[in-house]
């Protein structure tokens, strides 16, 4: 036969010890036992929010990927300080590694590698010249020269000349009578040069003629090149120099007093 008793209120003997029933201990309507309450003997959203106290959440309880951006309020972005500064290479950007779901930070001073690279333009150096050259020999240099100073090793530079070349005759027969060109570039005022565009065949403007080049007769050409050079230096100043000399066995090559253009470009990697 079951016991059973029946009581409107149990109270506690004294003050100090609450009462206990089958070793579960209640004091001041509370349960004291230790692990008392599991987790399987409550319902579903038993618990809220106003049951929490400060610090009773912390990181380590709290599953990967459980915080998502549709928790995040607005505020968390458009409710922080402005910098209220020009932002400089030590700040720090906060990204996603690959898009593979990994947040890592970065500093600012990455971007400018990253946006200013893929072929744009860093700078651009020109000269103009009206002053008439002549050779009548080898290679001579023409004016203008220009130097450039790239940003980094991996920059080329687009080089652009421009000038109406006159090739005077002295009686020559050659049927291939014109002018040779070359492109020479010097990094730091070195002495050796390299030879960048011509090589050791220079390129050749021809003036065919079947009859002999008179010394008084010449003509006029509006010569022009454009090369993509890749110097490989990002800390000296690379100079660039057009040269020509006659082609045939004799006769005169020089510059119009008209206007001589060379225009040199850096192209960043």
């Amino acid at each position: 036969m079951a016991s059973e008793i029946k009581v409107d209120t149990v109270s506690e003997k004294t003050s100090a010890n609450g009462v206990t029933i089958d070793g579960l201990s209640i004091k001041d309507s509370k349960l004291v036992t230790a692990n008392s309450v599991i987790e399987a003997n409550m319902s579903a959203n038993s618990v809220d929010s106003d049951s929490y106290v400060d610090g009773s959440i912390d990181t380590a309880h709290i599953a990967d990927a459980q915080i998502t951006i549709g928790k995040l309020a607005t505020a968390v972005l458009t409710g922080a300080t402005d910098i209220g500064a020009a932002i400089v290479d030590a700040d720090l950007f906060l990204v996603d590694d690959g898009a593979g779901g990994t947040l890592r930070k970065t500093a600012a001073s990455r971007l400018k590698t990253y946006i200013g690279g893929g072929g744009k333009i860093g700078q651009v150096v020109q000269a103009l010249s009206t002053t008439a050259t002549a050779t009548t020999g080898g290679y001579t240099a023409m004016v203008p020269t220009v130097a450039i100073t790239c940003a980094a090793t991996s920059s080329k530079v687009l080089v652009q000349w421009s000038a109406t070349v006159r090739l005077h005759g002295n009686s020559d027969t050659s049927t291939d009578k014109g002018f040779n060109l070359q492109l020479r570039r010097s990094i730091s005022g070195a002495s050796d040069v390299d030879y960048v565009f011509g090589g050791n065949t220079a390129y050749k403007f021809y003036y065919h003629a079947l009859d002999t080049f008179g010394a008084t007769e010449q003509i006029r050409i509006q010569a022009h090149f454009i090369y993509l050079d890749s110097p490989g230096d990002g800390t000296n100043a690379i100079t660039y120099t057009p040269m020509l000399k006659v082609h045939q066995s004799s006769g005169t090559v020089c510059y119009d007093s008209s206007t001589a253009h060379l225009i040199l470009t850096e192209v960043l990697a």
